[in-house]
C-alpha cells in the first residue's frame, strides 16, 4: 500500500484453471495519503512454483481518500425495492468494529411488478467511519422488469448516498460524520444525562437531569441491528433509570436516547 513493505498471504484452495476464485485477505493497517492511495497486489507463486503466464500476476489499484462527511447524526434511509423484496436489505455498520447500528428489510414480496418504498430513521455518533452495505440474494438488485428500485441515505435531510437499485448482488459505501455533527445538542446533553458504568456487568444507570418536562425514549441495539430493548419515560427534573443487563451476551451495543430537543448516542460495552 502506498508503496509500502509487502504483506504475503498463504491461499490453500482449489481454483480450477479458467475459473474464478474469491479470496479473502487479512486486514492491512496504514495511513492514508490525504488524495489518493495506491493498492497493488501481486501472485508470487502458484503451487510453490512460479506461475507459467507472469503476465497477470500484478494489479494496481488506486483508491481516492474519502471525503465524503455526513454533516449530521440524525439520518434517515429511503429504500424503494421492487417486486422481490425479500431478496433485498441493508445495514449501516460502524467501519472499525462491524457493529450493525441500524438495518432494514428483507421485506415482503409485492404480488406484481412493481415498487414500495421504505423509510428508517436513525442516529449515529459524531466522528466515526461507517459503512452502508446494501445485498440482494439474487444478484439482479432491485431493478429492472421487476420494478426500478433506489435507495437515498440522508444525513440531516441532505442526501449523501441515492441512486437507481440497479447494483447486482450489492453495493459498499463508506463515509464518516462530521467531527462537529450534532455538537450542540451532545453539548447539551452532555449535562443532562450520563450512562454508567461503563464496561458494565450486571447493572447499567441512565442519570438525567431535564430541566423541564419531556418524553425520553430508550432503545438499546445489539451487534446484528436489532432492538433488544426498548422504553419511553416522561421525565422532569432528577432521575436514575436502572437498566438490568447481567443477562445480556457480553459484547458491544449501541444505546440511543432521544427527546423532543436532544438526541444523544454511546456504544456500551457489556462483560460478565
Amino acid at each position: 500500500v502506498n508503496g509500502s513493505a509487502p504483506s504475503t498471504y498463504t491461499w490453500n484452495g482449489i481454483c480450477p484453471p479458467y475459473t474464478p476464485q474469491l479470496v479473502m485477505l487479512n486486514n492491512v493497517s496504514f495511513s492514508p495519503l490525504p488524495t489518493t492511495n495506491t493498492l497493488q497486489i501481486g501472485v508470487t507463486s502458484i503451487n510453490n512454483n512460479t506461475d507459467q503466464n507472469n503476465t497477470n500476476d500484478v494489479i494496481t489499484k488506486t483508491i481516492p481518500t474519502t471525503t465524503l462527511i455526513a454533516p449530521r447524526i440524525n439520518m434517515q434511509m429511503d429504500f424503494t425495492q421492487d417486486q422481490y423484496g425479500s431478496e433485498i436489505q441493508w445495514k449501516v455498520k460502524d467501519d472499525a468494529t462491524g457493529t450493525i447500528v441500524a438495518q432494514d428489510g428483507p421485506w415482503s414480496d409485492l404480488s406484481t411488478s412493481g415498487t414500495l418504498l421504505h423509510t428508517k430513521t436513525f442516529t449515529l455518533i459524531p466522528n466515526n467511519c461507517y459503512r452502508l452495505e446494501i445485498t440482494d440474494d439474487y444478484g439482479d438488485g432491485a431493478c429492472c422488469s421487476f420494478g426500478s428500485g433506489s435507495y437515498d441515505l440522508k444525513s440531516g435531510g441532505n442526501s449523501i448516498f441515492s441512486g437507481p437499485a440497479n447494483y447486482g448482488k450489492g453495493l459498499t459505501k463508506w463515509f464518516k460524520t462530521d467531527v462537529n455533527a450534532g455538537i450542540t445538542n451532545l453539548a447539551h446533553t452532555q449535562n443532562l444525562l450520563s450512562i454508567y458504568p461503563n464496561p458494565s456487568d450486571e447493572k447499567l444507570y441512565i442519570q438525567i437531569n431535564s430541566p423541564k418536562e419531556d418524553i425520553y425514549s430508550f432503545s438499546i441495539i445489539n451487534q446484528l441491528g436489532q432492538i433488544i430493548y426498548a422504553d419511553k419515560q416522561n421525565i422532569v427534573g432528577e432521575k436514575k433509570i436502572e437498566m438490568n443487563v447481567k443477562n445480556l451476551t457480553p459484547g458491544l451495543y449501541h444505546i440511543n436516547i432521544h427527546s423532543s430537543e436532544h438526541t444523544f448516542s454511546k456504544s456500551i460495552n457489556i462483560i460478565h
